[in-house]
């Protein structure tokens, strides 16, 4: 089942989740952005990320039921599928004892069994059939494909998150605004409470500035 959405953004926009602007890779930078470094475009983000989100962000971003059903069972499935293939349990302390097969390795392992077993059987070693030897080696390279799908799944969801947190985050820091206006004027009774519970969010406190230097 496709994904609700699918966005292409850039990694470099990637890096702050909340503060940074972000467009699709696809979409070239706005003329007013090239003479711009990345801690600019970060200073000026109140202004450029309702900029993006206007013209380039989707807002809102909404999961249906039946997607919102398909993908809970779709994961449920992986995860019961894993589970009967092998039920396993490392500590940390193991899995750092194991030994991987990384992409250095994997074509070693690779001409191993596609080849030099079957033409230099008097090398096998004996604690284990050949056949047994090739089902943990088939058994790697499903997984290794499994997991390049899973990966690009989890970006693409990621990204999906990345927006929908940023449509969220920009949504409070508005009605923050609004209520702080509100405050001034005395024309909402109470929005004190709002703004008490929201401000740590947005505003400096004693403990974020930084002390001074040692004289």
């Amino acid at each position: 089942m496709e994904s609700p959405l699918v966005l292409g953004l850039s990694s470099e926009f990637k890096v702050n989740e909340t503060k940074c602007c972000r467009f699709p890779d696809t979409i070239k930078t706005p003329l007013i952005l090239k003479n711009l470094n990345f801690e600019t475009i970060l200073f000026f983000n109140n202004h450029l990320n309702k900029l993006f989100m206007a013209i380039q962000l989707p807002n809102p971003i909404a999961i249906s039921a039946a997607q919102d059903t398909a993908t809970k069972t779709a994961v449920m499935s992986v995860m019961t599928t894993a589970s009967a293939i092998a039920s396993i349990d490392l500590n940390t302390e193991t899995k750092r004892s194991l030994v991987t097969v990384d992409n250095i390795r994997f074509p070693f392992v690779q001409r191993t069994f596609q080849t030099h077993v079957n033409n230099y059987p008097m090398a096998l070693p004996s604690f284990l059939t050949l056949a047994d030897a090739k089902s943990n080696y088939d058994t790697m390279v499903k997984i290794r494909d499994y997991k390049a799908g899973l990966l690009k799944a989890l970006e693409a969801w990621d990204e999906i998150s990345m927006v929908a947190e940023n449509n969220a985050f920009e949504y409070v820091r508005q009605m923050y605004a609004n209520a702080k206006k509100a405050q001034e004027a005395g024309t909402v009774p109470g929005i004190q409470s709002f703004i008490d519970d929201i401000a740590p969010l947005f505003e400096k406190t004693p403990s974020d500035t930084p002390a001074p230097p040692a004289p």
